[in-house]
């Protein structure tokens, strides 16, 4: 019998390579591709090859894991949560056989019932679990039918020296020449280069590592190093240092809890363990970019490619040097997240221009990030990514991780950030702890304006909070800035406001023995200060005059005539008393 294996990538990859390398190459639709080779093996011409079984392998598949802590995704929910995964499994030629995915790092096994069973299959990652389909094949009928499938762990009980010496000459053979590699790598990558005061990860979910739609304690370390190394201007003049979650391959974890993260006790890391995070050999780059492109680059986190199609991550979060941050709304239309940017402490300013620092993967536009590519006075540094990381590492030992968010989602911002003093308004926090290893759990926030507390809220969970900010009655009207700030973990929110003057809402006049109002002071009690009450009526400076004025009767344009007499007199209001204070 013959079987016909059919190989397909990712219409992604443009996007996931450096795209110096792949000019003039066009990457079609993988199911098409698949569908024509199925029916050329299956058309009678032995001229273009024949088949009895056909085999699929889509570097590409599903976004969902049947290891989720949640529940295991059946076959229709996964075609839900991914289109890609979908048209896999719905418009694959039925001549197709067996289908292995990959490319999206999920473990899971399914049949469809659509097509006579099919298996559908992929099988995580780092050579977990071996996937296995089993079909029986009819040699008079020429029908295949299944018979079972699914993910085997691999078995690791037994080492290379086990199995070499148990007589398997392969084994022996692959491990004489693999062992003479490890020992030259062991000598060169067992030196010492840094160490670390706590772990430094990628971000994790469900117990695993690297998921790239979360920031993560190690992509802002890694792009601190990037602002570090390229900021001079004999190397780029980077303002900005910024970097792809896809380029961070492994972790520091000083604690040793997780197989693929454990270094020295002590916190020592090694030239190999540093390599580790940094495998690709990208030289870095800088470009120029203006603040209108930065933004447009930081919406792209949310994923088109572009044709304007998702691809099978949907969001891809940068990580960026400490001395930028955003608000984002998660719930906002494509092209409308990004709700305010800081950058050294002000707003960005989106007609300045801007140098930033990264891979040169990134700045070709990887990852569906066009706007990086479209800089101007892109030059290359001729600095190796892994040179210039190991010696930032080795210049800044122990690391430190910084557990502050650059990207945080913050919902009810007032439109355009106009609001009005004495109101207050409401803002809802989410994902506010990273999800790296040894996070600590955030826990409050505490509003300012201009360095006035106005607010601050509990954090539910670590994750969420609501957060009550109240605009003073006395501030100015004009340009204001609200500063949230995490005491935990020491994230920081900045949003520009602009103030308006309150509306008066004086009590109607004529009224002699009305109750007192909340916020009003009865006169003489000695403490005739305005809370936001009063001060959101828009009293301004003279509000305790047109307060008690106003309580004896008098119409409030007699309260100016009289005011304006008292000034012709030539009379002077002597600052003597909190009242004469308050009439200016």
């Amino acid at each position: 019998m013959r079987v016909g294996v059919i190989g397909v990538v990712t219409q992604e990859t443009s996007t996931l390579v450096s795209p110096g390398g792949i000019k003039g190459i066009e990457f079609g639709d993988p199911v098409e591709a698949v569908n024509r080779v199925a029916r050329q093996l299956t058309d009678g011409d032995e001229s273009n090859g024949e088949a009895d079984v056909i085999v699929a392998e889509y570097h590409e598949g599903g976004a969902s894991n049947e290891d989720d802590a949640t529940a295991k995704p059946t076959i229709d929910e996964q075609k839900a949560a991914s289109p890609v995964f979908k048209k896999i499994v719905d418009d694959t030629d039925p001549a197709v056989d067996v289908i292995f995915t990959a490319h999206t790092h999920m473990k899971y096994s399914y049949t469809d019932p659509a097509h006579n069973g099919r298996p559908v299959i992929q099988t995580g990652s780092y050579a977990a679990n071996i996937g296995q389909v089993v079909l029986d094949y009819d040699k008079a009928t020429g029908t295949v039918t299944y018979r079972k499938s699914g993910n085997v762990a691999v078995d690791t009980s037994k080492s290379d020296d086990e199995l070499a010496a148990a007589g398997d000459d392969t084994v022996r053979n692959v491990k004489d020449i693999v062992d003479a590699a490890v020992a030259k790598g062991q000598e060169e990558g067992s030196k010492p280069v840094g160490s670390i005061a706590a772990d430094i990860t990628t971000a994790f979910k469900d117990g695993a590592r690297d998921d790239r739609a979360s920031e993560s304690t190690m992509g802002n370390l890694v792009a601190d190093s990037l602002l570090d190394s390229l900021s001079s201007e004999d190397r780029g003049g980077a303002e900005i240092g910024v970097v792809n979650p896809g380029g961070l391959r492994a972790e520091f974890c000083k604690t040793g809890d997780n197989e693929k993260c454990t270094i020295a006790a002590d916190g020592t890391i090694t030239y190999a363990q540093a390599n580790a995070v940094l495998p690709f050999l990208n030289n870095l780059w800088t470009t120029t970019l203006t603040g209108a492109q930065f933004k447009e680059a930081l919406e792209q986190q949310w994923q088109t490619d572009a044709d304007g199609n998702v691809p099978s991550r949907p969001y891809l979060q940068l990580g960026l040097s400490h001395n930028v941050s955003y608000t984002y709304d998660p719930n906002a239309a494509q092209g409308n997240h990004i709700t305010s940017v800081t950058v050294n402490g002000k707003p960005l300013d989106l007609k300045r221009e801007y140098r930033i620092g990264s891979f040169s993967f990134l700045l070709q536009g990887g990852d569906n990030f066009r706007a990086f590519a479209a800089g101007k006075d892109t030059k290359d540094t001729g600095l190796v990514d892994r040179d210039a990381w190991i010696d930032y590492i080795s210049k800044n030992s122990p690391l430190k991780p910084r557990y502050d968010r650059r990207a945080v989602a913050v919902t009810g911002i007032p439109a355009d950030g106009k609001v009005t003093a004495g109101t207050s308004f409401d803002l809802q926090f989410s994902k506010l702890t990273l999800t790296s290893l040894g996070v600590p759990a955030e826990t409050k926030l505490v509003a300012t304006i201009d360095g006035t507390e106005v607010g601050s809220a509990a954090v539910k969970d670590g994750d969420t909070a609501t957060l009550q900010v109240a605009v003073p009655a006395g501030l100015p009207a004009g340009a204001a800035t609200l500063t949230v700030k995490a005491v935990t973990n020491g994230t920081t929110v900045t949003l520009p406001l602009t103030v308006a003057a309150g509306t008066s809402t004086e009590p109607q006049p004529g009224k002699p023995g009305q109750t007192e109002q909340p916020g009003q002071t009865k006169p003489g009690t000695g403490d005739e200060r305005h809370n936001g009450a009063n001060n959101a009526a828009g009293n301004g400076g003279n509000a305790g005059a047109v307060e008690q004025l106003s309580q004896t009767g008098a119409p409030v344009v007699a309260v100016v005539v009289a005011m304006m007499a008292l000034l012709a007199a030539g009379l002077t209001a002597v600052r003597t008393s909190k009242r004469a204070d308050r009439i200016r």
